[in-house]
């Protein structure tokens, strides 16, 4: 497959949109992520999650400020594919930086597993957080691969309920873990 690709700029607003984004957004239940519906608009409107817009801000400022291209591996997965991607971000003279976007591998999930943004104030069980790097989950007991925990009807918003359905989207907040955290700072230093 080409390459995915998007060039910010200066201000971090999505000015062009490269590859097969619209066959990809609609092959991914990604409708609301057509060319149409993201130019133009804020490239943190589409990161989920404090601690991953201010790595994506500080991956952006160091590429800016260098004027090095940088390569970040990460995981974007499908309910049913695990997908190993790496993002090379490459600045131009003028301040625009473009993210280039490439599938180094799948495998599928043991499971399908699907999330959902939890709204901020909503009423929820545990807190589950989805790692924006890795997409590993950490529960109480630490970080996993998502498609081996078992999630709680209250992990999915049903508190009290019954245990969920499996087509029943997991409701998480986004963060980064500290392994993703210290291998993208290594890799800014270096």
């Amino acid at each position: 497959m080409d390459p995915l690709s998007i060039r910010v700029d200066r201000s971090n607003r999505i000015v062009a949109v490269g590859g097969p984004w619209d066959e990809v957004a609609i092959a991914n239940g990604g409708a609301a992520a057509v060319v149409a519906r993201v130019l133009g608009t804020g490239l943190l409107d589409h990161v989920h999650g404090d601690p991953a817009r201010m790595l994506v801000l500080t991956v952006l400022d160091r590429v800016r400020r260098f004027g090095t291209p940088r390569t970040v591996p990460y995981r974007c997965d499908t309910p049913g594919l695990k997908r190993w991607m790496e993002m090379t971000l490459t600045p131009a003279p003028d301040g625009t930086v473009t993210f280039e976007h490439r599938l180094l591998r799948c495998e599928p999930m043991q499971r399908p597993v699907r999330f959902a943004p939890a709204r901020p104030g909503a009423p929820r069980g545990p807190a589950i957080i989805r790692c924006s790097s890795c997409n590993r989950v950490r529960d109480a007991s630490g970080w996993h691969e998502p498609d081996t925990v078992r999630f709680s009807a209250e992990a999915v918003g049903i508190p009290g309920g019954t245990p969920p359905s499996q087509d029943a989207p997991i409701l998480v907040g986004y963060g980064v873990c500290e392994a993703c955290r210290a291998r993208i700072e290594r890799m800014l230093a270096g």
